[in-house]
């Protein structure tokens, strides 16, 4: 009835003169109007007959998990994700307290398809999966072609190409027996993508005709026009330019197609030769992506998205190859630690040319006597640059995304089998691809400022290995330390903190059977206490240890902050990840990343020691670094955190604080104590040397 509005709105009234005044039955009809609108397009509607079916006080369970259902997808009609997620959500929990399967699945799938619009790809793909397999237990058969579309686009863009095309076959599949077009569209719009992105543009081509012939229409055929686009843009067709122009206009309200078309015209624009029409392009793209983050409210959304496209990568290896270091730089340093700088309350310098941010940079690292190396990394190419007082170089690298994370999953291997110096392989590698380069620029003893990128924060550089004069860690020959951005950097120029004293917890009780006691923690405690005056230390361990001491003992008014207990990192939520305490007057045992990070907790702290397993965080993003408790404690204002990239060994962990502290009390900086202490233990002579022992914690620098 779809097709006749005067025939389908003629069946909605009678079937409301038929339920009467039953406010169920009122309740079901308006849910089925609400469908009914929603697949015309309608959202406002759509929207007006959810909301009434939930005001209604008799609404039964079923319904209203229905009506919030389509509320949530009304949200996702609107391009509105954020709020689609959390109401997806909400349909998530509902439906599983009623153990209601339907809607389980139907809430999943949306929170997948959510989650790939705002660049989650990994939830996205976690979501989309669990859907499609809940689709096919319940053999909804419609609902699982549509999963399986959306499984194979979240494989896609977190690129293994073989899983989503597997996935793309098997919704096709599906999709011709059901006679669904649309699925099939959306399948052969996806396998062209991957055949542009690998050049294969004749294949690419077929997809994009078969689809043709199958009338898309809304959203599948502005997806279709940019294939073509993007195809003939690729092709060299003289027809690209304004294919791409012409799109343009009709996806103003939908800024992820709008920054890739401006990407492939900037590309376009290069490859004739246009290099100021590129550049014009590039930052026009950049500037799109940007304006979309603003809107965003949540975090953890707005580095998703700034991670997952590849436009930055494509406008840094652009300005390399046009001999443009300082604005390459620049640009690269762009999304670095964006988000964290916003939380920070970081206004945006005013636009400067990237010569003059240079010479900024430059002139702190003069003053400092440092040097910084900034890596970038992405599927357009690998690069650093070398930034000392007075040089600036930039090298390309010669490796590939994909060969650094096999390798640096090959280095994580090595340090947890306590891998020694002559048999680490992957750290002899990772040297010579990420430091040979640029060694000839590093003096022996030089303090080296490293920002990473992507796989890169799971290194920790100190344990790479140099085969010059002899094998050795290359902790011998530099001084390291992590920073989130060099802008945010120079904006810590002007930060003054006012802490006083150690605040210190640990030497927890066993609260679970996973989190035993230290039998070293004690030991630490006491090595850190003694290097302060009684009177500047505040100790809490044993059951005092809690988290209500740190969130109600006033955590700014101190200059040192050191836990010495055990700690969880969350990958799929960062802000979940927790220092392990005894239990509190309320049974809570967790300091939670989300509870560090309030506003009325913030820091004055110069250094924050968090001496427990996995510190830094499990899970990277590439734009901002490790998402853990680190991160927690420079958002909060600390100014630099020790953390560790894994376990720490509470065997050696006692005599690494003794020293760091000794070190600071002597007028060290963080970073060179904690380099005395970990050299110690490298030219111990036993198993101790083993990068396992000395390398996971690690000095971060905020601002």
């Amino acid at each position: 009835k779809l097709r006749n509005d005067s025939e389908t709105n003629l069946q909605f009234a009678e079937a409301s003169r038929l339920a009467g005044t039953d406010p169920s039955f009122q309740a079901e009809i308006a849910v089925a109007q609400g469908r009914c609108e929603i697949i015309k397009g309608k959202i406002d509607a759509a929207e007006e007959h959810f909301q009434q079916a939930l005001q209604s006080a008799q609404v039964d369970d079923f319904t209203r998990l229905d009506a919030s259902h389509g509320l949530a997808l009304c949200a996702l009609r609107r391009r509105k994700n954020e709020l689609g997620v959390d109401l997806m959500l909400q349909v998530l929990k509902a439906s599983r307290a009623q153990q209601n399967d339907y809607f389980e699945e139907r809430a999943l799938g949306g929170l997948g398809y959510a989650y790939a619009e705002l660049g989650a790809f990994t939830k996205a793909l976690e979501n989309s999966s669990a859907a499609e397999d809940l689709a096919g237990k319940l053999h909804q058969t419609q609902d699982q072609q549509k999963w399986q579309l959306d499984v194979g686009r979240a494989y896609m863009l977190i690129g293994q190409w073989g899983s989503a095309k597997e996935f793309f076959r098997k919704a096709m599949a599906t999709a011709t027996s059901l006679h669904d077009s649309t699925v099939v569209i959306g399948c052969l719009h996806n396998l062209a993508e991957i055949e542009i992105w690998h050049g294969s543009l004749q294949r690419a081509e077929d997809f994009h005709e078969q689809a043709g012939k199958l009338n898309p229409q809304r959203d599948d055929l502005l997806y279709w026009k940019l294939d073509e686009a993007v195809i003939a843009s690729r092709k060299g067709d003289l027809r690209a330019e304004a294919l791409l122009l012409a799109l343009l206009p009709q996806i103003e309200k939908v800024p992820r197609l709008t920054w890739t078309v401006e990407a492939e015209l900037a590309q376009l624009y290069d490859r004739q030769g246009g290099a100021a029409r590129a550049d014009e392009w590039f930052q026009r793209s950049i500037k799109t992506i940007d304006d979309a983050t603003m809107h965003m409210n949540k975090v953890e959304f707005k580095i998703a998205t700034r991670d997952s496209f590849p436009i930055i990568g494509e406008y840094v290896a652009f300005l390399v190859a046009h001999n443009q270091p300082e604005r390459s730089l620049q640009v690269g340093q762009l999304a670095r630690a964006r988000s964290l700088a916003e939380e920070l309350g970081v206004k945006k310098p005013p636009k400067e040319s990237a010569r003059a941010w240079v010479t900024r940079v430059q002139a702190m690292l003069r003053a400092k006597k440092e040097m910084a190396l900034a890596y970038f990394n992405s599927e357009a190419g690998a690069y650093v640059w070398v930034v000392s007082p007075n040089r600036l170089q930039v090298k390309k690298l010669e490796t590939q995304q994909v060969e650094l994370e096999t390798l640096t999953a090959s280095y994580v291997k090595e340090i947890a089998d306590h891998t020694d110096l002559a048999s680490s392989s992957a750290q002899r590698k990772l040297y010579q691809l990420l430091v040979m380069p640029v060694r000839e620029f590093i003096l022996p003893g030089t303090h080296v400022v490293l920002v990473g990128d992507s796989a890169l924060y799971r290194i920790n550089f100190e344990t790479l290995i140099s085969d010059a004069d002899q094998p050795h860690y290359w902790i011998d020959d530099v001084e390291i330390e992590y920073a989130s951005s060099l802008d945010l950097l120079l904006a810590g120029q002007t930060v003054h903190r006012n802490g006083r004293g150690l605040l210190l917890l640990g030497a927890p009780e066993e609260v679970q059977r996973e989190y035993p006691r230290l039998p070293n923690a004690p030991e630490e405690m006491k090595n850190a206490q003694k290097h302060f005056p009684e009177t500047d230390v505040k100790v809490f361990s044993g059951k005092e240890a809690v988290p209500e001491t740190y969130t109600g003992g006033h955590p700014g008014q101190f200059k040192y902050i050191d836990f010495a207990t055990h700690g969880t990192a969350d990958a799929s939520d960062p802000m979940n990840s927790a220092i392990i305490l005894s239990k509190g007057p309320h049974g809570t045992f967790q300091l939670y990343a989300r509870d560090i990070v309030k506003p009325e907790l913030k820091l004055n702290a110069d250094l924050v020691t968090i001496s427990t397993c996995y510190g830094a965080g499990k899970d990277a993003a590439a734009s901002e670094g490790l998402m853990g408790l680190q991160r927690a404690f420079l958002r909060a204002g600390a100014h630099q955190v020790i953390a560790a990239l894994w376990n720490v060994s509470d065997e050696t962990s006692p005599a690494i604080i003794d020293r760091l502290y000794d070190g600071i009390s002597r007028g060290e900086t963080p970073s060179q104590a904690l380099r005395s202490a970990k050299l110690k233990l490298v030219h111990s002579g036993d198993y101790h040397r083993a990068p396992f022992y000395w390398a996971p914690l690690q000095v971060y620098t905020g601002r």
